[in-house]
């Protein structure tokens, strides 16, 4: 379990920030945000207004991800992308730490003082203790959840003050918005159960955590189909390294049914392995 949400004091608290502790199932979370280079390989389309292939994904909607997902998934059965609940988006995002941000927000996000009014590349601001980059500003994140006929976004963007470039800070937008400000991450792995599980005393969360499923350090994962993952298992004490995902190959293939050029994507990436507190980087 970790502590979600913020306590009363802190800084630019809103009352939708209710703390409570929350319990987490084992996931796995790409260390960046969805870039440019990944979204075109798999959906040959180029929807940014900041352009580079590096760079997150915008002007994307909840609706638009989840499109992307389905087709990701399809591509690579097993693979079991998806976004990530709330509760794994913070607990990711706070990697441990219990403050408003993982460190100091120069150093960790691009945000309305650092930004010049647009996206970076990923992976170019310091990462939290866990290697995970981007949590807080360059975009917000379209999370799992809905609020309503809304859904949830966290993490702040490139114009966010300090008040939104919070773990704790929330907003809500149309699943069908598309913004220069908003793209997402993915979460790999089974989704927790739909109803969670209520830790006595807190408020509602994902599902109770499972058994710890860790292999021996240099363990190497293939995820192979018409779309190829190479993830090497590394262990928890490496320092993290620069590892951003992206795009290498696309070519044409005949005969799939799918409706534009058909292709096969190779991608490499990165996703960090979290269970039970733990976590283990798993690296391209």
């Amino acid at each position: 379990t970790f502590t979600m949400g913020s306590p009363p004091d802190e800084q630019d608290r809103v009352d939708d920030e209710a703390r409570g502790d929350v319990a987490v199932e084992a996931f796995r979370m790409q260390t960046t945000p969805c870039t440019q280079a990944l979204w075109s390989a798999v959906m040959g389309t180029s929807p940014s207004r900041f352009v580079g292939d590096d760079r997150p994904v915008e002007m994307v909607s909840w609706d638009d991800a989840m499109a992307f997902i389905g087709r990701l998934n399809a591509l690579e059965p097993g693979l079991d992308a998806r976004l990530p609940t709330e509760a794994e988006w913070e607990y990711a995002c706070r990697a441990g730490t219990t403050g408003p941000r993982y460190g100091d927000l120069d150093e960790i996000a691009w945000h309305q003082g650092n930004a010049d009014g647009k996206t970076h590349p990923v992976a170019t601001r310091a990462p939290n203790p866990w290697g995970i980059y981007d949590m807080l500003g360059n975009v917000w994140e379209w999370c799992a959840d809905a609020k309503g006929v809304t859904r949830v976004i966290r993490g702040g963007a490139w114009f966010s003050t300090s008040s939104d470039a919070r773990a704790a800070c929330r907003l809500w937008f149309d699943p069908s918005s598309r913004c220069e400000f908003v793209g997402f991450r993915l979460a790999l792995g089974h989704a927790p159960s739909p109803a969670g599980e209520r830790v006595e005393g807190t408020r509602s969360g994902p599902a109770a955590e499972t058994e710890r499923r860790d292999a021996p350090a240099g363990v190497g994962v293939r995820l192979q189909h018409r779309a190829e993952c190479y993830l090497t298992r590394s262990t928890v004490h490496d320092a993290p390294r620069r590892c951003t995902p992206r795009a290498v190959a696309r070519r044409s293939h005949s005969g799939s049914g799918m409706n534009t050029h058909d292709e096969a994507v190779i991608v490499q990436g990165c996703v960090v392995e979290i269970t039970r507190g733990e976590h283990v980087v798993l690296r391209g």
